[in-house]
């Protein structure tokens, strides 16, 4: 019998403050009641003791006290408790995640039995034993219909094992507002059943790339003045929202202006709505432990010209920021020092051919950047103008034969002079060609991603203490690592990417990838439920991208992890049916990825070979 003076047994007690006092702890249950229950109504018996309400904040104190004596005392249980059931019971503030039963399958992966069953996200336990006698009526009616969250410190339970389940979230932020940013955000929000989704974007406007300022301000976009796209409308149309067709049919590729009036007609409803919030930047992602989410730390540029410093928590995070922040330069002896001088230029730098008038220029690389900066430029610069390439153009470059420009050797050495006329540079070429007194290098040696605000919880500290950069340069090859399909991060499935891998048709692959997320975040689309079975994707990916770049003499820069190639279609297929296994209806809403639309693809080189001799047959007639 309890120690208390006021609790002298059953006969002194009403029948429902016995079953309190039972409850709480403060008496000890007879053999009879504990062979036979109590059969009051459960009305009776909870009294003030009901779980939390769904429109009540949970007490940060945790769960009432009797609760885990109560526990402690059944007479099943208390075999059962473990002592890290006893901390998880400590801690145990909320019920919003209901259930409606009790799981009565032990936890297969624990080493001893336990009371408490682990969710997914490490942050919530089921009961896992049924009740009986005494509890039956009371406790086992209050936790079968409340699953209540577990928010212990960091320090409480073990790092997440190599086995998870789907991740679930409720609140979700996506990153960047360029094309697939926009396409996540209304795939997220029309195919996802999710609470809350929303878009940041550093910039004043929605576009990414295709938003051109001028004159350029803190993120300038490699667009420039006159660009038109090598991408027809077919494929830049995000599903269930055509691209209008070209205005000028003897040039049926979209303009800069069309593209870009076309993403922010698209975005339009959004930022009205205030999903998307323009002119915040995200400067630090940070992986919370316990599958406690991200927390994101945001720069708004509305609030003053220094920006003002926010904090936000997230369940899921959609990084979609592409990769046009990082522009890639050769390592070439002498390009540092060429630099410092402010002799050479990126072509993210390059915002049209002024300025070139009477200079000797060189363009390093032959795709579609170098193309056009040696195109616009060779009417107004010193002829000839001079492209640096290692060998033919892909065909996907495609590019007009200009007598005024010269293709020659790869560099092998810059070296700077100085010159009554200025500092020019002497040029020394694999071949032995040497080009003298050129007053400006122009780079399109292309883009990497990386993501360097992004800190995640090192894997394999179990303490998940310790937070690291997600990428760097100890990265060989270089890619945005630890991703399954491009998209779900092995070991924290609620950090995805879009847009991660470099394609031909970016808006389409954008569009599928992230139906397929916003699906598996809603588990309805499978993908592996351990860290190392995420990891597979890599691995198998890294190991056929060697295989293939060992057969060649000069393997292309094109020809690496991240840049899918002939792989695309069956990338995007695969997502796909995927899609169309979980919700048949999309079969007929996404475009599809055959050999037919591939040859359809493919044939748009052509197609832009012609456009350019259109333009130029109509720039002569002008």
């Amino acid at each position: 019998m309890s120690s208390n003076p006021n609790i002298s047994g059953s006969a002194e007690l009403g029948k429902s403050s016995r079953r309190h006092a039972l409850i709480s702890g403060t008496a000890q249950s007879t053999k009879e009641e504990l062979d036979n229950g109590l059969k009051y109504p459960i009305e009776e018996v909870l009294g003030p003791y009901r779980s939390v309400s769904r429109n009540v904040t949970p007490s940060s104190e945790g769960i009432p006290h009797f609760w885990l004596t109560a526990l402690q005392n059944h007479i099943t249980l208390a075999e059962l408790i473990t002592d890290r059931d006893v901390e998880a019971l400590k801690h145990l503030v909320d019920d919003s995640m209901f259930s409606s039963h009790i799981s009565t399958t032990r936890n297969s992966s624990s080493s001893a039995p336990t009371l408490m069953t682990h969710q997914s996200d490490q942050t919530s336990f089921f009961i896992d034993h049924p009740f009986n006698a005494i509890l039956n009526d009371a406790i086992t009616k209050m936790i079968s219909e409340s699953i209540y969250k577990y928010r212990p410190p960091s320090s409480h339970l073990p790092a997440m094992s190599s086995e998870s389940h789907p991740v679930l979230p409720k609140r979700i932020l996506v990153i960047g507002g360029g094309p697939t940013g926009l396409v996540a955000l209304r795939n997220l929000t029309e195919r996802g059943q999710f609470e809350r989704v929303e878009l940041v974007e550093r910039r004043d406007d929605v576009g990414g790339v295709w938003h051109f300022d001028e004159p350029p301000r803190r993120w300038p976009s490699p667009a420039y003045k006159g660009l038109i796209g090598n991408v027809l409308p077919e494929f830049l149309s995000f599903s269930e929202y055509p691209f209008p067709p070209s205005a000028d049919h003897g040039q049926p590729f979209p303009t800069l202006t069309e593209t870009h009036e076309y993403l922010r007609s698209f975005a339009r409803p959004y930022v009205s709505s205030g999903a998307i919030r323009l002119n915040t930047e995200v400067i630090r992602l940070e992986e919370v432990p316990r599958g406690g989410g991200w927390k994101v730390v945001i720069r708004d540029w509305n609030d003053g010209a220094e920006g003002q410093e926010v904090e936000e928590n997230w369940d899921a995070v959609v990084v979609a920021i592409g990769w046009y922040d990082n522009p890639v330069w050769p390592e070439t002896d002498g390009l540092e020092e060429v630099r410092k001088r402010g002799l050479a230029r990126h072509a993210k730098r390059w915002r049209g051919p002024e300025g070139s008038e009477g200079k000797r220029l060189l363009v390093v690389g032959n795709a579609n950047s170098s193309n056009e900066i040696a195109a616009h430029s060779a009417p107004l610069a010193k002829s000839p103008v001079y492209q640096s390439i290692r060998r033919p153009a892909f065909p996907g470059y495609p590019s007009l034969p200009d007598e005024r420009i010269v293709m020659v050797a790869p560099v092998a050495k810059y070296i700077v002079k100085s010159t009554p006329e200025g500092d020019k540079i002497d040029v020394k070429l694999t071949d032995g060609t040497d080009i003298l007194d050129v007053d400006m290098v122009h780079v399109g040696t292309g883009y990497k991603p990386w993501p360097e605000f992004i800190h995640v919880l090192k894997p394999g500290d179990d303490s998940e203490t310790q937070h690291t950069p997600l990428i760097s340069d100890f990265i060989i090859p270089h890619r945005i690592p630890s991703l399954h399909r491009f998209i779900l991060y092995a070991y924290n499935p609620s950090l995805a990417f879009i847009g991660a891998p470099m394609v031909f048709t970016p808006f389409t692959i954008a569009d599928v990838a992230s139906t397929w997320l916003a699906l598996a975040w809603l588990g309805e689309t499978p993908y592996p439920d351990t860290i190392e079975g995420r990891l597979e994707f890599e691995k198998a990916r890294l190991a056929a991208v060697e295989k293939r770049r060992a057969g060649m003499d000069n393997p292309s820069s094109l020809m690496v992890y991240s840049v899918l190639g002939r792989d695309e279609q069956e990338y995007a297929r695969a997502l796909k049916a995927d899609v169309v296994n979980a919700r048949p209806e999309l079969a007929e809403v996404l475009p599809e990825w055959n050999d037919e639309r591939t040859k359809l693809r493919e044939a748009m080189h052509k197609a832009k070979y012609d456009a350019l001799e259109y333009v130029r047959a109509r720039k002569v007639v002008e």
